[in-house]
This record gives structure tokens, sequence and C-alpha cells, in this order.
């Protein structure tokens, strides 16, 4: 299974444990509270939006990730978002993990080895 795969299973298995927050006003509200450990945002997020969060995170320091359009993260939890927080430590230690090794991949092929 690829890693993005992975990834989008976990983002499922996260809302179902209620850990997640997602949506634009509710995951800027949330930042603040640092209770936020890793923020997606689809590639397809309007400007605006995008800007505002990778504003807010940056001010933050919470990692944000653009691997995933907004069908694809509103699928994976059910719910047509397109910036979607996770809140629990293990799921965003596992989905980093994920991450790194997916990028790991991705360049070692681009680089022909």
């Amino acid at each position: 299974m690829k890693a993005q795969q992975q990834i989008l299973q976990l983002l499922g298995i996260a809302r179902r444990a209620d850990k997640i927050v997602s949506g634009e006003a509710q995951v800027i509200r949330q930042l603040p509270q640092r209770k936020l450990k890793l923020v997606f945002l689809a590639t397809d997020a309007t400007p605006t939006a995008a800007k505002k969060i990778n504003d807010k995170c940056q001010f933050y320091q919470v990692i944000v990730d653009q691997s995933f359009k907004r069908n694809e993260l509103s699928q994976a939890i059910g719910m047509a978002r397109s910036v979607v927080a996770l809140t629990d430590e293990g799921f965003t230690r596992k989905i980093l993990s994920l991450l790194k090794n997916n990028q790991e991949n991705r360049s070692t092929r681009e680089n022909g080895e």
C-alpha cells in the first residue's frame, strides 16, 4: 500500500477517534491553544485560505503538509474540507514518518537511483 493511501486511512481513523479538527475557521480558532500537531492543507484550497493557514501555522510553529487535494482529504474524513488538523501526537508521529518515507522514495526515483 502506498504511503499516501496509508496517510488518508489514518486520517479517517483519527476522525473516528475524534483526534482531528477540520475546516478553516475551526483550525484557525484552535491554533492559539497549541493543541494542533499537524495541518493538512489541500493543494487546491483557495489562495486566501492557503495564505491564512500557512501564516498562522508558521506563527504558531505547526507543520503544514500539502500532499493532497481537497477531494482526497474530504473522502478520507467523510466531510468536505480543505483543511484538516491532527490533535493527537501518536497519529502525528506515524503520519510524519510516512510523509518522510514518501518524500525519500520520491527523491530517489527522481534522481534515477
